[in-house]
């Protein structure tokens, strides 16, 4: 594989991976609607602290662990208890306080980088993906040499990153627009949303350890 292979496949994980739906996604668009795009941005960034270790860990379960398959159904169950408490929160806040837009306070300043490094740890799929493409590419990087390892990393998280940030933005531009009543529908998509999104994870990890031999 050459270099130039290396950084097309970066480039196209990275962007895909920032724009594709999912609970870190609209957790991201809740928060920056929520509470502003400082929170947005603190979900947007929540997978460079928390992937290091997904990626340390799915390494661990590819060459040490025939059965990993179970940790992972674990893993998706777990996040789907997670990602229904944000549905619920979501949903709670609407119901028994003020449909106005909160004001950002100093209060629980990182709660929003806590909720998305949460979302991300229980999520299985940055474990299946570092597991079934990440790695496998990142071997073939291996074989070029430790810099082309480096470069594929600094692409991909450049795109994740770089493509959420850039839905922060298209969101919080909006935010000061949504007010009572569109606020209060939104907010209920959202948190419907995650909900569905909760559903599919608890599908995915009982399917998966029923399929366990």
């Amino acid at each position: 594989m050459k270099i130039e292979e290396i950084i097309a496949v970066a480039f196209a994980l990275g962007l895909t991976a920032g724009i594709s739906p999912g609970p870190l996604s609209f957790l991201m668009v809740s928060e920056t609607i929520a509470k502003g795009r400082r929170c947005g941005f603190q979900v947007a960034f929540s997978p460079l602290l928390t992937d290091i270790p997904i990626i340390i860990l799915s390494f661990i379960l590819l060459t040490y662990l025939q059965n990993f398959h179970k940790i992972i159904g674990l893993i998706s169950i777990a996040g789907s208890m997670f990602v229904f408490y944000l549905a619920y929160e979501s949903l709670f806040k609407l119901r028994y306080k003020s449909t106005a837009i909160p004001a950002r306070t100093g209060i629980n300043k990182y709660r929003s980088l806590y909720k998305g490094m949460t979302a991300n740890f229980l999520n299985p799929h940055p474990y299946l993906f570092w597991l079934m493409v990440g790695i496998p590419y990142l071997s073939k990087a291996w074989n070029i040499g430790i810099w082309a390892i480096a470069v594929f990393i600094l692409i991909f998280y450049s795109c994740l990153i770089g493509s959420k940030i850039f839905l922060v933005l298209i969101v919080a531009k909006t935010r000061n627009f949504l007010e009572g009543k569109v606020y209060r529908i939104l907010m209920m998509v959202l948190g419907a949303t995650l909900a569905v999104f909760a559903v599919i994870l608890l599908k995915e990890g009982i399917s998966t350890l029923n399929h366990l031999p």
